[in-house]
Formats: structure tokens, sequence, C-alpha cells
């Protein structure tokens, strides 16, 4: 009975109606969801040797010094070069190829955007020095006995955690 008088409370409190009250639970539902599967990349990476630098959640600033409208999930620097790695976790437990699936598609096309923009921003720091370098872009499904049944999307890399540290350190650009 509590719960509901606080559900009751908040709702009144915040002048939100219902349908609003859900949307935003919701949201927060599947905030906290990518934020697990954030932190389950994060500990996959953790057996990375140290050779490689790896940053999580960064938010760059474009040219007018003002933070953009996106994020990079995870950084991963070393030998073998430059990644992005943008993380999902959902409940589906078979990733179907881009042309089949309208997610897939989604999903790469966000971490390939993320890629271009992280670049652009590398050669803009670097005042162009930077233009010949390849920024891998890696798509990790995060989600326990995920299966995937492309691992290679035109430029990207889509793989499960437990591939991820091999698909790394084994790339070449």
């Amino acid at each position: 009975m509590s719960y509901f008088v606080g559900i009751g409370i908040g709702l009144g409190v915040n002048r939100k109606g219902i349908a609003e009250f859900y949307t935003d639970l919701r949201g927060s539902k599947n905030w906290l969801k990518g934020a697990e599967g954030e932190a389950l990349t994060d500990e996959a990476l953790q057996a990375l040797s140290d050779d490689y630098v790896v940053f999580h959640d960064f938010h760059p600033l474009g040219t007018d010094g003002q933070p953009v409208d996106w994020n990079v999930d995870h950084i991963v620097i070393g030998p073998s070069g430059v990644f992005i790695l943008e993380s999902k976790n959902y409940a589906a437990t078979r990733i179907r190829p881009a042309d089949s699936d309208p997610t897939t598609r989604k999903n790469l096309k966000q971490v390939q955007g993320t890629s271009v923009g992280f670049k652009r921003s590398l050669v803009a720091w670097s005042g162009g020095s930077l233009a010949n370098l390849f920024v891998m872009p890696i798509l990790v499904y995060t989600q326990p006995g995920v299966y995937v049944e492309k691992t290679r999307e035109r430029f990207a890399r889509v793989v499960p955690t437990r591939l991820l540290v091999k698909e790394i350190e084994s790339s070449r650009d």
C-alpha cells in the first residue's frame, strides 16, 4: 500500500500525468540497462594488457568549444590500433546482420558515426597529422549468452563481450 501512496505523492509533487511518469520510468530502466552494458564492457576490457589505454564515457568538444550532442562509450588505444566501442545490452540473445535487422542497422550507424566524429576531433586536435589514422568502430553486445550472426559489417566489428579482447588484440589497421 505504501508503494502506491509513494507513487501518488510523486505524481502529485511533480505534477506529471501517469503516461509521462511511465515514460520517465521506462527511460530510466533503459538508461540503467545501458549503464550495466557499459560496465560489462569495462569489465571485459580489464583483460587487455598494460599496452592499452582505455577511456570511458568520453564527451568531446565541437569546433566551437562546446560539448557535442554525442558521447563515446569506450575508447581503446594500443598497439593494434584505435577503437571506438558502443555497448548494447538487450534481452535478445541472437543478433542478426544489419541487412535483415533494423536495430542492428541503427546501432551500426551509431557506432560508425561516433567513430567518424571522434576521428574528426582527433584530426582537428592534431592539426591534421592524424588524418591517415584508422579508427575501428566496434559494436559490443553485452547480454549473457548472446550470439552474433555476422561479426564484420562494412568497416565495423560486431562482437559479444566474450570475444572483445581477442578482437582488439588481433586487429590490424
